[in-house]
């Protein structure tokens, strides 16, 4: 439970563009490329973004 504990206080650090993009990936299921259709942006654009949250969780997660 713990860690479910960290990972929504580590995703709630984040911006509200960059949770919309959490949530559509990974609770929503949505394709990068689903994603940046929806939202007007490139698949490549999307998946950057993505890998930067990642990196960004990852150190949060680290942290707390």
């Amino acid at each position: 439970m713990e860690r479910y504990e960290k990972l929504y206080e580590a995703i709630n650090t984040l911006s509200e563009d960059e949770k919309d993009l959490v949530i559509a990936l990974y609770f929503k299921d949505m394709t990068d490329k689903e994603y940046a259709n929806l939202i007007g942006f490139n698949q490549s654009s999307i998946t950057r973004k993505k890998a930067k949250i990642l990196r960004k969780l990852k150190e949060l997660l680290d942290f707390l």
